[in-house]
């Protein structure tokens, strides 16, 4: 099994590099402790806010059968630079999902980082997290959940 360096995507087959992202590929160490953030990109191929809904649902049942910790979502912040649609509908669904304890919670990209303490908290339980390229950049595009 190979694992991306860059978005920590696991890769079944040899390649030269990511099919997500182009990033360089090695080898998974085998350990029982997740130490990247998989990631999910919702808004690939431009999907309706129910189609990313959608996605969403089978991405984070799929994680979650495989005992992932967390994952990194890719929603995009809308081409106005106001907040997308897409987004907006996605954080209400985690809402949601974290109600009725399907996820522990989620970080907003925004606050994905060492100065906010709703960040802190996970971060202190997963210190993982803080490997990841998007930690402390407040990236309004992304969404990390904790499982």
């Amino acid at each position: 099994m190979l694992i991306c360096e860059t978005c920590g995507n696991e890769i079944e087959k040899a390649m030269a590099s990511c099919p997500f992202c182009g990033g360089s590929l090695s080898r998974k160490k085998s350990t029982n402790q997740i130490s990247y953030l998989e990631t999910i990109n919702l808004k690939a191929g431009m999907p309706t806010v129910e189609e990313a809904r959608e996605r969403l649902k089978l991405k984070l049942d799929n994680a979650r059968h495989r005992k992932l910790q967390a994952v990194k979502l890719i929603h995009g912040y809308g081409s106005t630079g106001k907040g997308g649609a897409i987004k907006i509908g996605i954080h209400s669904s985690l809402s949601k999902m974290k109600r009725d304890k399907f996820i522990k919670g989620f970080i907003p990209g925004e606050k994905f980082g060492s100065i906010y303490s709703e960040s802190e908290l996970f971060t202190r339980k997963n210190l993982f997290l803080k490997n990841d390229s998007d930690y402390n950049k407040k990236n309004e595009g992304i969404t990390i959940v904790i499982f």
